[in-house]
C-alpha cells in the first residue's frame, strides 16, 4: 500500500484542496492519502473557522483517507517549526512513502535547491543576511535577499506563501520522497472570491461578513458555528493583563515588549499598537494565543503521539498498518491515553478554550474520530471544481 502524506489546515476545505488531493493521488500513484491537519488554532494565529472534527469530516468527504492532528505547540509557531512538527508526525506513522504539497512555483527542483541553501547557509548567504538585518529589514525580507544573492531565481520563491511552506517541508523531510502540485486559481492571500478556486482566506472573509460559501464547498456552512478571533476578545485581554511575561521564552522579546505596552482596551487596539513593518501580524496573533493558552512549551519538542481525527474505510486499513509500524503511540480513544504528556495537556487546554464561545468543555476526551465509508465519499458532489 503506497501512502502519500499531506500537511494541511483545511480552513475551510475547498475545491482547491480537493484538486490537490486528487492530483497527489494520481501523480504519486497513492493507494491512500494521509493528512496531518492543524487542530483548533491555525498557523496564522487565529481559531480555525470550523472545529477540527468538522474539518476532518470535510477532508475525508473530499478524498483524504486518514486525518491526523497537528498539535497546537506546532501550529502556533513559525513556518519552520510548523513544518517540522507536521513532517515528523507523518514520518512517525511508519507508513509514509511520499510527501505532497502545493506551491506557487510547481518546480520541485528549484524548491529543493532553496531548501539546500537554507540548510547549508553558504558564506554569501550569511553575509547578505547579516547586512540586510543590520539595515533594519525583517527576517523574511533579509532571508529572501540572502537567497537571491546565491541564486536570483531561488530568491523569488519566498514571494509565495505556499513556496515558503514547501521549502520548510523539504528541510524537515531531508532526503525523503517529495511531490508538489502547482497552485491553481486565486492566490493564497487573495481576499476576494474569483473563479472556481477561491482562496481559503477569501472564503473566511465571506464567512466573517455573514456571506455564504455554499457554491465553493461541498457542505452546508450555514448550519455550522463559525469561530473568529473576536469571540475571544475578553479572555484575550484578561490573559494579557495578568500574563507572567518572563514565562514565555519562545515569544520574541520585541513582540513581548510591544504587547506589554499596547493599549488593552480592545483586541483591535492591541493589534494596532503591537504591529510594525518588520513584525508580521500573524506572529503577533500567535503570541497572543500562546499567552491565552498559557503555552510555555518549546516548538522544538519532538512529537509525542499520533492523534487520529477521522478516517474512511480505506483509512481504517491504513490505520491498522500504522498501528503495527508507528514509532509513537496512536490515539484513537483519547480518554484511554493516560500518559503524562505536556503536548497533550496543552492540546486539551487549547480545545477547551476554542469551545468557550459554545460553552463546551472536555471535547478532546468525549469525541471519537470521524468515520466515513468510501461509498459516502463517492457521493460527495461539488457544485464548482
Amino acid at each position: 500500500m503506497r501512502i502519500t502524506g499531506i500537511v494541511a489546515e483545511y480552513n475551510p476545505f475547498h475545491a482547491g484542496h480537493r484538486y490537490h488531493v486528487r492530483k497527489a493521488r494520481e501523480e504519486t500513484g497513492a493507494d491512500g492519502i494521509v493528512a496531518v491537519m492543524s487542530g483548533s488554532f491555525v498557523q496564522r494565529g487565529e481559531p480555525a473557522v470550523f472545529d477540527k472534527w468538522t474539518r476532518a469530516g470535510h477532508a475525508i468527504a473530499g478524498g483524504v483517507d486518514l486525518v491526523l492532528e497537528l498539535p497546537a505547540v506546532y501550529t502556533l509557531s513559525s513556518a519552520e517549526h510548523f513544518a517540522r512538527g507536521a513532517v515528523e508526525t507523518l514520518k512517525s506513522t511508519g507508513v509514509l512513502d511520499v510527501l505532497s504539497f502545493g506551491s506557487e512555483s510547481g518546480n520541485l527542483s528549484l524548491l529543493r535547491l532553496a531548501s539546500a541553501i537554507l540548510e547549508a547557509e553558504p558564506p554569501t548567504f550569511r553575509q547578505m543576511l547579516r547586512e540586510r538585518l543590520k539595515e533594519g529589514a525583517s527576517y523574511a525580507a533579509a532571508q529572501a535577499a540572502a537567497l537571491a544573492a546565491v541564486n536570483k531565481e531561488v530568491g523569488t520563491l519566498l514571494q509565495g506563501p505556499n513556496n515558503i511552506l514547501a521549502i520548510s517541508y523539504l528541510r524537515a523531510l531531508g532526503d525523503g520522497a517529495a511531490h508538489t502540485v502547482k497552485r491553481v486559481g486565486s492566490g493564497y492571500l487573495d481576499k476576494e472570491v474569483t473563479g472556481a478556486f477561491p482562496s481559503a482566506m477569501a472564503l473566511r472573509e465571506r464567512l466573517s461578513r455573514g456571506a455564504g460559501i455554499a457554491e465553493f464547498v461541498s457542505f452546508n456552512a450555514e448550519e455550522l458555528p463559525v469561530y473568529r478571533m473576536e469571540l475571544y476578545e475578553e479572555v484575550l485581554l484578561y490573559a494579557l493583563r495578568v500574563a507572567e511575561w518572563e514565562k514565555y521564552e519562545t515569544i520574541p522579546d520585541v513582540i513581548k515588549k510591544r504587547l506589554q505596552d499596547a493599549e488593552m482596551t480592545s483586541l483591535q487596539d492591541v493589534l494596532e499598537s503591537a504591529k510594525t513593518k518588520n513584525i508580521a501580524m500573524s506572529a503577533i496573533k500567535r503570541a497572543l494565543l500562546q499567552i491565552l493558552l498559557q503555552n510555555t512549551l518549546s516548538p522544538a519538542l519532538p512529537p509525542a503521539y499520533i492523534r487520529v481525527l477521522g478516517f474512511s474505510e480505506r483509512g481504517a486499513e491504513i490505520l491498522k498498518k500504522m498501528k503495527n509500524n508507528a514509532s509513537l503511540p496512536v490515539i484513537t480513544r483519547p480518554a484511554a491515553y493516560k500518559e503524562n504528556c505536556p503536548i497533550w495537556e496543552l492540546e486539551k487546554r487549547a480545545t477547551d478554550i476554542y469551545f468557550l464561545p459554545m460553552r463546551k468543555s472536555g471535547q478532546d476526551l468525549l469525541r471519537p474520530p470521524v468515520q466515513q465509508n468510501n461509498a459516502e465519499k463517492e457521493k460527495t458532489e461539488w457544485t464548482r471544481h
